[in-house]
């Protein structure tokens, strides 16, 4: 590297188009609910222009999105809001059995061309829902406590956030949920 150059490196899928058509690239997730999921699309080269795209989660034949136009190459783009067709394709899948499914990406190009898919994002939701009913929570002393732990309080005046709690160790929180 000479005269100062910074280079970027970037790690994806990539398929080099013939022609026209289809390519199927494939994702490993763990099975579960997404609450977002994205990705990067480089259309590094196009043999014609305009150029039409269209991205399938889960290959079911619908386009989750798409573009049509006559970018300047190379043309990268986020795609967003690819959480619902993700879950839908998770809901029906069977995991392996370290609980992961592998997730087809179809991706649809009107000319051949050069293509990189990369930067997958998905974000899980929570499993856990944490509630307590007011049976669970008793006010004496000074003291909030629960069958979880107890936190100290003022007996008298008001009293406001943030206070602490300690749990027994047996109680687990992976935060909150979505």
């Amino acid at each position: 590297f000479t005269g100062g150059r910074t280079y970027w490196m970037q790690f994806g899928q990539h398929y080099n188009y013939p022609a026209a058509g289809d390519h199927i690239f494939h994702v490993r997730l763990r099975k579960g609910r997404y609450t977002n999921a994205t990705l990067d699309l480089i259309l590094a080269r196009a043999n014609s222009s305009p150029v039409n795209l269209c991205l399938d989660m889960g290959n079911d034949g619908a386009c989750d999105w798409t573009y049509t136009g006559s970018p300047t190459l190379p043309f990268t783009t986020t795609i967003t809001n690819l959480a619902t067709p993700l879950n839908t394709y998770l809901a029906s899948a069977t995991p392996d059995p370290d609980g992961t499914v592998v997730v087809p990406i179809r991706v649809n190009l009107n000319t051949g061309g050069e293509l990189f898919l990369t930067n997958l994002v998905a974000t899980p939701a929570s499993s856990v829902d944490v509630s307590l009913s007011a049976s669970d929570i008793s006010f004496g002393g000074g003291a909030l406590s629960s069958d979880y732990g107890s936190a100290m309080i003022p007996s008298t005046g008001a009293w406001s956030s943030p206070w602490a709690c300690t749990l027994p160790a047996r109680f687990s929180w992976p935060g909150p949920r979505s």
